[in-house]
């Protein structure tokens, strides 16, 4: 199954940039804590910008789960893009 994610990635990468200006993009995959990989990544290859999704969660469920997305924000040394995705905001 982990072999699977990377070419899933990569044509996720490319759909989401088609059509827009030309830009330099990079697929990566990597397992463990997300913030910590994602962070690390960030600053292993000298990005300028991360794009990271979130679910928007609150309350409970937000307490509970933390929040990858914010913990990248506080910690990256780069820009930071969040975009919420389709599901919208949930209430815990």
């Amino acid at each position: 199954m982990r072999l699977e994610l990377k070419p899933r990635m990569v044509a996720a990468t490319a759909e989401a940039v088609a059509g827009g200006p030309t830009v330099a993009t990079e697929s990566v995959v990597r397992f463990g804590n997300p913030a910590d990989q994602i962070v690390g990544v960030a600053e292993a290859e000298g990005m300028d910008l991360v794009v990271v999704g979130t679910h928007s969660r609150t309350g409970l469920r937000r307490m509970l789960l933390g929040s990858v997305a914010e913990r990248v924000v506080r910690e990256i040394p780069c820009s930071v893009l969040v975009v919420r995705t389709h599901g919208g905001s949930e209430s815990g």
